[in-house]
């Protein structure tokens, strides 16, 4: 990013198509920045940061032109319409200071744009924790978790070292090295969290992402989807499917263990859209 106070209007397009489409057919958008100047949670996309967003004020400071300019680019677009996520996935090794500082820098910026701009922020740790603290302070915000757990099953690559997944009872390690089962009771356990806090904080809850990697078996990736689905559903918790159309998702996801059905020139899951149907 050699210069992050440039818009690119030829890249910015595809955005302003998806916008426009959404709305012609009665959709809510949500933009999501998946880089910012200083942050991006896909270390394996090669562009060298020339500074950390969340601790680099300079960062920051572009960070929240470029969400500024978004926010003059659709102002005309109600809240009810088009809503903004600040960043995809914050890692790890943030502290709640640090997410509420790069958070409420932008959203005040934006807001004094468009004042009713709804956010759904992502939680802390690739989505996976809480940001409980923001909770409590923000104003006309919603929170976004994830739904990969367990990720030794979700984001099983097929590697020689890898445990073959299996569900119920992926075996899940300690900081000790022993392991616990995991099963339907460990999800309810980690969505009843968030619908907890979004009952006691009067807050909105959304699963942002889920799905498995077309690497794990096809019968396993959909008992484990099922019960994923039927807990979000149990807490009545919305979700999002990571992705339409690739490795992860119900179209031309490059799988060999099932039949797939052709779709205009696509290769459809069908078995796996019918699930997501029936939820």
């Amino acid at each position: 990013m050699d210069n992050p106070y440039k818009i690119d209007e030829g890249k910015i397009a595809p955005l302003d198509e998806a916008v426009y489409f959404a709305e012609k057919y009665g959709l809510h958008a949500n933009i999501a920045m998946h880089r910012l100047p200083g942050y991006c949670v896909n270390q394996d996309e090669k562009i060298e940061e020339k500074g950390n967003l969340w601790t680099d004020s300079n960062m920051l400071d572009a960070a929240v032109y470029q969400w500024t300019e978004i926010a003059k680019r659709y102002k005309s677009i109600s809240s009810d319409k088009l809503s903004f996520n600040v960043i995809n996935e914050p890692d790890r090794n943030i502290t709640a200071a640090q997410y509420k500082t790069v958070n409420e820098r932008v959203i005040n910026d934006v807001r004094k744009i468009s004042p009713d701009r709804l956010f759904i922020l992502d939680g802390i740790c690739y989505g996976d924790i809480p940001p409980v603290d923001a909770m409590r302070y923000f104003e006309n915000c919603g929170y976004s978790c994830r739904g990969y757990e367990p990720r030794r099953l979700t984001h099983y690559f097929g590697g020689k070292n890898e445990e073959k997944p299996k569900w119920p009872d992926m075996r899940r390690f300690d900081n000790n090295g022993d392991f616990t089962l995991r099963n339907r009771c460990d999800l309810d356990e980690f969505f009843g969290v968030w619908a907890a806090l979004s009952e006691t904080l009067s807050v909105g809850v959304h699963c942002g992402e889920m799905a498995v990697y077309h690497k794990c078996p096809h019968d396993v990736a959909m008992r484990w989807l099922e019960d994923t689905l039927d807990s979000l559903k149990s807490y009545n918790i919305g979700w999002a499917f990571w992705n339409l159309r690739g490795k992860f998702g119900i179209m031309d996801n490059g799988r060999d263990d099932i039949e797939m059905t052709d779709f205009h020139g696509h290769k459809l899951d069908t078995k796996m859209l019918k699930l997501l149907q029936k939820y």
